[in-house]
């Protein structure tokens, strides 16, 4: 059976993790929606992953909005 609160307790950690993550690698947050594709994931021609990509330009331009709706502001 799905467990939504155990589904977001878990999500909740996983960010927690890469959030720890980035900063043990001296990257901004941006790197933390990256961090599900996996920490150390290259497209084939070596650049970063697509997923950083997502979080610059779709995910980090709304985090201001996402937390003030998660604070219920």
């Amino acid at each position: 059976m799905w467990d939504v609160d155990e589904r977001a307790n878990k999500l909740v950690r996983l960010t927690a993790d890469y959030i720890r993550l980035a900063k043990k690698n001296l990257r901004g947050l941006d790197y933390v929606y990256k961090y599900h594709d996996g920490p150390n994931r290259k497209e084939r021609n070596g650049s970063e992953s697509e997923a950083l990509n997502i979080s610059r330009n779709e995910v980090m331009p709304r985090a201001k909005m996402f937390l003030k709706i998660l604070r219920g502001e």
